[in-house]
């Protein structure tokens, strides 16, 4: 895909009618906030649901879609040019680091070896997101079972090796955070699912983990196993309704810069209330974000390290 900086979105944006109360607390208030159901440095107004967030909610997803937004994925969006509500930096900080052991166990041991600030457009392009299993729920794995999961990552070798010469030397790519992801996720499908179906049609089963109570996300969240597949537009989004031993649950479709061949996330966001919503609708064409064509540069996949869950407990 080819992409010139900042990048254009050319999709017309969807507006949804305003609700009556918070989507995640259910609660009225005298001030609601509007809902960018894909954060807006991610989308920008793209699928608005208004008047759909109380300020206490509001609160508790902007923490993590900071999180993402502004620490995991700060480098890339200013190098992408995605919409940005602030000036974006005018330099980030490369923190060095030199292999020094390879243990058994698979991780490594390192020595820092300093850290060099350059241009934000000299940073090295790289992206880094996570691949975990399909949702216990449709797939009857025990949820009390341990599970791996992966990093998921892309970065330009030539502007690494620029950086890092030789086979030992590295940098850290970007602080990530599973929870907030998982969050970001949970917070996105809940968002457009009501948009789409209405308040009252499902049973939540999110709410409590995007306002910050525990859950056994990988349960609920995962992604297909499906190889990566080539696509040129920069979101994708749809529902669907599955039914699990006589249960339909809405099921959210989620893919994230999909031009970089990104996992397909399944969100499990709700048991369906109403049965004729199933027969209406089996599964919905996903909505797709499109940006007129750029050039990225050549982004190769680096090996993440898969890292093991006691029972899904990631919350």
């Amino acid at each position: 895909m080819v992409v010139t900086a900042p990048l254009e979105i050319i999709t017309p944006p969807k507006r949804y009618k305003p609700l009556a109360r918070c989507i995640y607390c259910n609660r009225q208030a005298s001030k609601f906030s509007d809902e960018h159901i894909i954060a807006y440095g991610l989308a920008g107004n793209s699928l608005v649901l208004p008047r759909s967030s109380c300020p206490k909610c509001s609160d508790a997803t902007k923490r993590f879609e900071n999180t993402c937004l502004r620490h995991m994925w700060w480098p890339f969006r200013t190098r992408l040019g995605t919409p940005s509500r602030s000036d974006p930096p005018e330099t980030f900080r490369l923190r060095k680091m030199r292999v020094t052991n390879k243990n058994a166990d698979g991780t490594i041991s390192y020595e820092k070896m300093g850290v060099d600030e350059l241009p934000s457009n000299e940073y090295p392009l790289s992206y880094v997101a996570y691949k975990f299993p399909p949702p216990a729920i449709l797939v009857d794995r025990d949820p009390e079972a341990d599970v791996n999961y992966e990093i998921f990552g892309k970065i330009s070798k030539d502007e690494f090796r620029k950086h890092t010469p030789n086979n030992k030397d590295g940098f850290w790519v970007a602080p990530s955070n599973p929870n907030a992801f998982l969050r970001l996720l949970a917070k996105i499908a809940h968002a457009y699912a009501t948009a789409e179906l209405g308040q009252g049609i499902m049973r939540p089963i999110l709410t409590d983990f995007i306002r910050g109570h525990s859950l056994r996300a990988l349960e609920w969240i995962g992604a297909d196993q499906i190889g990566p597949i080539s696509s040129d537009v920069l979101h994708e989004i749809g529902w669907e309704i599955v039914t699990v031993k006589n249960v339909n649950y809405v099921v959210v479709d989620l893919r994230l810069f999909s031009f970089l061949g990104t996992p397909k996330y399944q969100i499990v966001v709700g048991e369906l209330i109403d049965p004729i919503k199933a027969a209406l609708s089996n599964k919905r064409t996903p909505y797709k974000i499109e940006v007129k064509a750029f050039f990225l540069g050549e982004l190769s996949p680096f090996v993440g390290e898969s890292i093991r869950v006691s029972g899904g407990s990631l919350n």
